[in-house]
């Protein structure tokens, strides 16, 4: 027989799938909770601290951005939270996982901390990075970074900031370069144009006469000649002296002095006595100059021998003298530029301690890792004062025009002979003279020392978010008992119970899993007798001791072995501490139990039913079938409630005592629990012995005690003896 299949509607199909619409919502709900809980997880638990950082980008995805992170460090370091030299500063991307690279400007422990990081890919819209501290072990992790910031100061460099321009240091009578690079030197605070060899102008003067008549003859000639130049004269650019500073870290101090290319920023004051002025490094302020052209003088100059001589008629010789020569007086050569090429710049002077702002220009001999850009367009120049940025001015070299001369009056003919004695002599003084030429060029650069000029980075709009704390794990457990005592030597129940103290860093915390193992070595390398594994718990309160923990593993059935354990916790955020120091117990059982306390005292009775003493006493008998054994612990409960489920007044908990006598009774143990009251109230109690050997007994039967109402009366006052107070001679016998 064929069986029909059944027809499967389409209002059915329907129905089907909402509810597996319905049943997946919340299965999504949950991927997407746990997925928010896996991308707040904690980069590393050795941080107790962190901040979100919310770094915006308006435009396109950026790579490798540096960003600006301002802190407040010295109210962490003040409250222990941050190292005091904020080495344990760590920054994270946004996955929570990798670190990013960050350098700290300046200001450690100060409210205002500048930090640069460096975001890989900060995509468009923005990011959130994670700033973390809190870790006391942590060693510097920030970019290595071993240059100098230098800046300028109108006074004494401050405290931590070493002085540059002392005689000595890099900055010393220099004027700084801006460069590529830092510490070359070079320039002159003199220098000469070199010697030059001319030639006066060519004369021809005088005439010859004999007694044949007259003969004119001119005798053309110049003469050579060395001018020399001296350098009498300073060419130092218009400078003042300022005081160089230098640090590692950049704090812009009170009157340090800063560049800008606008106007200068809030807290500063423009520093207009650097206007025309280049700034030069030396051990005091104000040393200055103004000069902005210098000449050179020339020597007083004796010319050379003449260039040429001649004769006139046969026989009638007049020839020019080959020996004689002219002088020069010394005079000046015309002025030269001693200013080399220069831009202007706005000084600004810090009116307090502070931050360098954005777009602040420094000097330094090397560009930071992060944050800072050096600032080229300052390259070929030499900074001078302005109230505006970018007007040039000086020159990179420069000549003079070398004086025109006039070469004083001599004779130059001499009677040339005896063939023609009436040969009259002619008139030959002459000068010589000379027109301007110029000098050869000389380099205008004054004694510098290169140095790099760097400009601060704009960073993208930063905002550090709210502190956040990590859930500390658990501290190690501590005092671990078994059977209610440390490492207890002669245990007889073959269960044993196991506790110990939970405590946690997070007050609030509470304990809500152990796991306990037992092992038959101390290094947990031997039998495996026991492992609970991760297992729940009622809340143990941080700093009290756990329930006890029943054994439940392999048996222990062995006399006079011994057994190692541990114990760890877990808290209610799911932290665990480490293994507590291991404990062990040894198994003896032949030591049997002590018996259940008899003859319980309470005041010194049993059952007392008009009890007046607030803090009574309890005592009872400990005996034992091992003789040798003797009390070594004791428990008492007092409760309002004969079944012990009221209200607990007093546990004393497993305490101490001095060995108590086999067959004796214990020494009186004074209540210090809840504050009895004589309202006629009944109290239950109990007790319990442990013996020398680790094993305890029953608890005793229940007793009980009830406060009195009726109080004793007060102790008799002015007693009187023969109607005296304490009479010397009494007659009456």
């Amino acid at each position: 027989m064929k069986i029909k299949k059944p027809k499967i509607s389409k209002r059915s199909i329907i129905i089907a799938a909402i509810l597996i619409l319905l049943l997946g919502i919340p299965t999504a709900y949950l991927v997407s909770i746990r997925n928010q809980e896996e991308s707040g997880a904690w980069y590393n638990s050795s941080w107790l601290y962190r901040r979100s950082i919310s770094v915006g980008n308006p435009g396109s995805t950026l790579t490798n951005e540096d960003v600006l992170i301002e802190v407040d460090t010295a109210t962490l370091v003040t409250a222990s939270k941050l190292q005091a030299d904020c080495d344990d500063l760590r920054f994270i991307d946004s996955d929570d996982s990798t670190p990013l690279a960050y350098w700290v400007e300046g200001g450690c422990n100060t409210s205002t901390t500048h930090i640069w990081v460096q975001i890989p890919t900060l995509n468009s819209g923005g990011e959130t990075i994670y700033m973390y501290y809190g870790n006391t072990s942590a060693t510097n992790s920030e970019q290595t970074w071993t240059g100098k910031f230098y800046l300028m100061k109108n006074s004494a460099c401050d405290s931590g900031w070493t002085t540059e321009s002392n005689s000595g240091g890099d900055f010393y009578q220099k004027f700084p370069k801006p460069s590529s690079s830092y510490g070359t030197t070079g320039g002159s605070t003199t220098h000469n144009h070199g010697n030059y060899n001319l030639t006066t102008s060519v004369v021809s003067s005088g005439a010859n006469t004999n007694t044949s008549g007259t003969n004119n003859i001119s005798i053309g000639h110049s003469h050579n000649f060395t001018l020399v130049t001296e350098d009498n004269t300073s060419v130092l650019p218009p400078y003042l002296d300022m005081i160089f500073c230098s640090n590692n870290d950049l704090v812009l101090k009170q009157y340090t002095i800063a560049e800008f290319t606008s106007t200068v920023s809030a807290s500063f004051t423009r520093f207009s006595a650097l206007d025309t002025l280049l700034p030069r490094g030396n051990s005091t302020y104000g040393g200055t100059s103004t000069a902005t052209t210098h000449t050179h003088n020339t020597t007083t100059v004796t010319s050379g021998v003449p260039s040429a001589t001649g004769t006139n008629a046969t026989g009638a010789v007049n020839i020019p003298s080959s020996t004689h020569t002219h002088n020069a007086a010394a005079s000046a050569t015309t002025a030269g530029s001693q200013v080399p090429p220069t831009l202007t710049t706005i000084f600004g002077q810090a009116n307090n301690d502070l931050m360098a702002p954005t777009g602040t220009i420094v000097m330094s001999n090397a560009t930071p890792p992060l944050g800072w850009t050096r600032f080229s367009s300052l390259d070929g120049y030499y900074p001078t004062g302005g109230s505006t940025y970018g007007n040039a001015g000086g020159v990179s070299s420069h000549t003079h025009n070398l004086p025109a001369l006039s070469f004083t009056a001599t004779s130059d003919y001499v009677l040339g002979g005896t063939a023609n004695p009436k040969l009259s002599l002619p008139s030959a003084t002459h000068t010589h003279s000379t027109s301007q030429s110029a000098t050869t060029s000389v380099n205008n650069e004054p004694p510098y020392i290169s140095t790099l000029f760097i400009q601060k980075k704009t960073s993208q709009t930063v905002t550090v978010n709210n502190e956040e704390v990590d859930n500390q794990a658990p501290n190690q457990p501590s005092d671990l008992y078994t059977e209610g005592a440390p490492n207890p030597t002669g245990v007889i129940d073959l269960t044993p119970e196991f506790s110990a103290v939970f405590s946690d860093p997070d007050t609030a915390n509470t304990g809500t899993y152990y796991e306990i193992e037992v092992n038959t070595n101390n290094t947990f390398t031997g039998t495996v007798m026991w492992d609970t594994t991760q297992t729940a718990t009622g809340p143990i309160t941080n700093g009290a001791r756990s329930s006890d923990f029943s054994y439940a593993g392999t048996a222990l059935t062995e006399n006079g072995v011994t057994y190692y354990w541990r114990i760890r916790f877990w808290d209610n955020n799911g932290a665990v501490s480490n293994w507590s120091t291991t404990a062990n117990f040894t198994m003896n059982t032949s030591n049997v139990a002590p018996d259940a306390p008899s003859v319980p005292y309470a005041e010194g009775v049993t059952n007392p039913a008009t009890v007046t003493d607030l803090t009574p006493e309890f005592s009872a008998v400990f005996t034992d079938s091992n003789a040798p054994d003797t009390g070594a612990y004791y428990e008492i409960e007092v409760n309002t409630n004969n079944t012990f489920t009221g209200t607990v007044m007093w546990d004393t908990t497993q305490t101490a005592t001095g060995p108590i006598t086999n067959g004796a009774r214990s020494s009186d143990f004074s209540y210090a629990g809840t504050a009895l009251t004589r309202d006629g109230t009944t109290y239950y109690w109990r007790i319990k012995f442990w013996d020398n050997n680790g094993a305890v007994s029953n608890w005793s039967a229940t007793q009980q005690f009830t406060m009195d109402t009726n109080v004793a009366p007060n102790a008799p006052t002015s007693p009187l003896a023969e109607t005296a107070t304490n009479p010397v001679k009494v007659s009456d016998i």
